[in-house]
């Protein structure tokens, strides 16, 4: 709680208002129709390391998604479901109204049991290009500003990403994308960490979003997202999987471990997850520092880890389609023979 009182009083004294999409981050996007990289055809800005309007254009097919307060628009809202409809009806609706997270004590304990360690397992490097997908209004953005050196932040409500870009600090090299993460492209094995906390309804769109983070990986990179869990007192209760936080509100679907691991298993040879935000009965009227103690305690306990809320999911290691002539890292002892012998021959090895 200190560290994040600390940063929103830095935040505070830093004279906010986003400049618009970084000219470097272009390199960062791809063309929807067919992955073709993408150039300035138009553009206004007050300093030349910042567009906030003008346009993006397709250097194959000449495709153009304009660029509006900074924002690049890239929403195709036809494409949408009805359930993808009725959620960005709701969200914006709900941002237009209160765009800041709920700031009580019980919410803010709440949700640093959630952020501390999903922060923790990204594993920040400050020169680690960084992918957030389903940003909202900005609650994990604005902790990572000044703690990777490139962000490209996306989400497909407009109303959340001009609350977000509110609260981002003038100068900020941070990338506002309005997409469809489920359909979106970005530049392959461009981004050194990934993070998703979306709780997107179907398999499919899940999958679509885990398929987007393989390609966008570099080979060392890292993926982080999290899930509502169904956990022990879900199952024990026989409580829906899939259901909505409010009435009327957005839908959401429970997974266990081994949905993450199948659902991911075709993007990811390394994937762990973990239960956390485990309620803790009794505690509350002891101080932070001791409730979060006993929080973590029983992430780790058999059994009693099993009542987390959210898993907690790192994949790394991803898999790709392989390119045409490229080749392996083979091994190195057959390949030193294989050439000697290949010499000894008199022919090109």
């Amino acid at each position: 709680m200190i560290a994040n009182v600390a940063s929103d009083t830095v935040q505070s004294k830093l004279q906010l208002g986003y400049s618009g999409y970084p000219v470097s981050h272009i390199k960062f996007l791809r063309c929807r129709s067919d992955m073709g990289e993408l150039q300035v055809g138009g553009a206004f800005s007050e300093s030349p390391e910042f567009i906030t309007e003008g346009l993006l254009r397709c250097c194959s097919c000449g495709q153009e998604y304009p660029i509006i307060d900074g924002i690049v628009q890239m929403l195709e809202q036809r494409e949408l479901d009805a359930e993808g409809i009725h959620e960005l009806r709701f969200r914006d609706e709900l941002n237009a109204v209160n765009p800041n997270f709920p700031n009580t004590p019980a919410v803010e304990y709440w949700n640093n049991l959630e952020m501390e360690p999903t922060l923790a397992a990204l594993n920040l490097q400050e020169e680690a290009v960084f992918l957030e997908l389903a940003c909202g209004t900005g609650r994990y953005t604005t902790k990572l500003i000044g703690r990777c050196r490139a962000l490209v932040a996306v989400d497909f409500s407009l109303v959340s990403l001009r609350a977000l870009a509110e609260r981002i600090p003038k100068g900020a090299k941070i990338g506002l994308v309005q997409a469809d993460i489920t359909m979106m492209a970005v530049a392959p094995r461009s981004f050194d960490r990934i993070l998703s906390t979306t709780c997107l309804d179907s398999r499919e769109q899940r999958m679509a979003m885990h398929h987007l983070a393989a390609e966008a990986l570099t080979e060392e990179g890292l993926y982080v997202f999290g899930n509502e869990y169904y956990n022990l007192q879900t199952r024990l209760l026989g409580l829906p999987r899939v259901q909505r936080y409010t009435h009327g509100g957005m839908l959401y679907c429970h997974l266990e471990k081994d949905d993450v691991l199948r659902e991911t298993a075709p993007f990811f040879r390394r994937v762990t997850a973990r239960p956390i935000q485990v309620p803790i009965p009794f505690t509350r009227h002891l101080a932070y520092k001791w409730k979060k103690a006993i929080a973590r305690i029983a992430e780790r306990i058999p059994l009693i880890c099993d009542l987390g809320a959210l898993l907690l999911v790192s994949a790394g290691t991803p898999i790709r389609q392989p390119v045409e002539g490229q080749h392996s890292s083979g091994n190195k002892l057959a390949m030193t023979i294989y050439r000697w012998y290949r010499n000894r021959q008199g022919k090109d090895s």
